[in-house]
């Protein structure tokens, strides 16, 4: 009887671990999706492009053939991509921390790996139209 109780108690702390981290990562999702809506404001009020934003090693912004329209196009493609990231993230820390059903918070995941794809696609195609020669 002791030894089941101990190995319930292990395997509650485990469980909290394993939420810990998922936490953390949730969190960090969170902050990212800020920082790319915050790298979306700022291009658009400034109309230049960050080279350490979401964009290819190999793109030359000094060469850039039309970066106004790299920033016109992706503008709310970013901005929605950080949101639905945010989204995501709060809504696995709410099911993570008060509790719910882990296949919500497994779904969101699937739903942000299926963001992160098709907006790596669509950036990639815009920033060799836009940003290439």
């Amino acid at each position: 009887m002791i030894e089941y109780l101990t190995y319930n108690k292990k395997s509650t702390e485990r469980k909290k671990l394993v939420m810990d981290i998922y936490s953390f990562v949730d969190y960090f999702i969170i902050i990212a999706g800020g920082y790319l809506i915050y790298l979306t404001i700022q291009m658009r009020r400034t109309g230049e492009i960050r080279q350490n934003g979401l964009l290819s090693k190999g793109i030359d912004l000094n060469k850039a053939p039309d970066p106004a329209g790299f920033i016109r196009v992706m503008t709310p493609w970013y901005f929605s991509f950080g949101t639905a990231i945010i989204v995501c993230g709060i809504l696995s820390v709410y099911i993570n921390r008060f509790g719910g059903p882990q296949v919500i918070a497994v779904a969101s995941y699937m739903v942000m790996f299926v963001f992160v794809v098709v907006f790596a696609y669509i950036s990639v195609k815009a920033q060799n139209k836009y940003l290439k020669r």
